[in-house]
């Protein structure tokens, strides 16, 4: 019996060999929605593009063609420096995680920096309406021009050279958004090694693309904070607890968003890797919109040094796009950094443009 039923399968997949390779991508992608069309700077395959934070864009493909009313409701995107390693499921560039948001163009690349003159590789999948991943994209790909100075012969005519220097935009960092406030996001801090912490100091944001008066932008209502040796928080101490009642954020100077007045949190000495906030009630945003942000955390030891400089960001939910993104929470940088408008180089479509500056059409 297990003979026959062994044979007629192997009959079955000789006469229709697309069945089995179906079954198996079937397993790992049961979404509805499929990103195809992929553009980075408006273009499909970009050449000597001279800005450090190239913009992706994608159109939505139904998986069935009798599909309808189908959204987006998160992507992912991954950047490689080889098509090999996209095929690994590797984005040795630059790895988006998931992240919650309906766009599907502008979106910034904020991963490593970008090399000049290296070929990229990239792709994206979408998740729909039902929150189930679709299959990733046909990889894309793009190549840089010259981002360094010192590599160019000859001088550029009109513009002083430090002109020719992009900047990220800075934030810092946003959590995926809530229909309500009681909702928990966290971020937990790998310090690489074990630390001695004594103080936790929460930045405010003050985004430069908002126009609401709010000089703590996002400020986090409830939370506490734990240090821990092991990774899972087995051994976590709690080192602030501010879950009993809604935190007034700091004063901040109005008009002055690149100074920043922290919330400094100080407690006795304790010794570990893992640094976790965990935010249990979140801020309105608008109505039906909640979330925490942050233009910096930092963790100071006894001598006042920020042992959480550079450090890993994991996090349960996130938003990475524009000036937001995980490893603007420890990167330095207390206040807001505005978009840098770079001068455009030349006149071919997606082969130059600026953060904060639309390319020629």
């Amino acid at each position: 019996m297990f003979f026959c039923v062994l044979l007629v399968a192997s009959v079955f997949s000789l006469l229709f060999p697309g069945f089995a390779q179906a079954a198996d991508a079937g397993s790992t992608s049961s979404g509805s929605l499929q990103a195809v069309a992929l553009r980075c700077e408006y273009d499909s395959e970009p050449l000597g593009l001279d800005i450090t934070a190239p913009r992706f864009s994608w159109q939505l493909q139904a998986t069935a063609p009798a599909q309808r009313n189908l959204t987006q409701s998160a992507y992912e995107i991954r950047v490689a420096t080889s098509p090999e390693l996209l095929a690994e499921d590797t984005g040795d560039a630059w790895e988006s995680g998931r992240v919650a948001s309906s766009e599907q163009a502008h979106i910034a690349y904020i991963g490593n920096l970008l090399t000049s003159q290296q070929a990229y590789w990239w792709q994206v999948r979408v998740w729909d309406q039902d929150e189930q991943p679709g299959p990733w994209s046909d990889p894309a790909k793009f190549r840089m021009g010259v981002l360094d100075l010192d590599l160019w012969e000859a001088q550029w005519i009109g513009y002083p050279a430090e002109a020719m220097h992009a900047a990220y935009a800075h934030n810092g960092y946003h959590s995926a958004t809530f229909d309500t406030a009681e909702n928990t996001s966290e971020v937990i801090l790998d310090l690489g090694e074990e630390r001695n912490v004594h103080a936790v100091l929460l930045y405010p944001a003050q985004p430069y693309d908002w126009q609401d008066d709010d000089t703590a932008f996002l400020f986090p209502l409830r939370y506490e904070i734990s240090v821990a040796r092991e990774a899972d928080f087995s051994d976590a101490v709690r080192v602030v607890d501010r879950r009993d009642a809604d935190v007034t954020p700091p004063i901040q100077p109005r008009n002055d968003p690149e100074t920043r007045v922290p919330l400094d949190y100080r407690f006795s000495p304790e010794i570990g890797r893992y640094l976790r906030l965990r935010v249990t009630r979140l801020r309105e945003r608008e109505p039906g919109i909640h979330a925490f942000a942050l233009a910096e955390l930092k963790v100071l030891n006894q001598e006042g040094e920020n042992v959480a400089l550079g450090a890993t960001v994991e996090a349960s939910d996130y938003i990475e796009q524009g000036g937001w993104a995980r490893r603007y929470l420890v990167d330095g940088i207390t206040g807001t950094v505005p978009p840098v408008v770079v001068p455009f180089h030349s006149e071919r479509r997606g082969g130059s443009g600026g953060i904060g500056r639309e390319p020629h059409p």
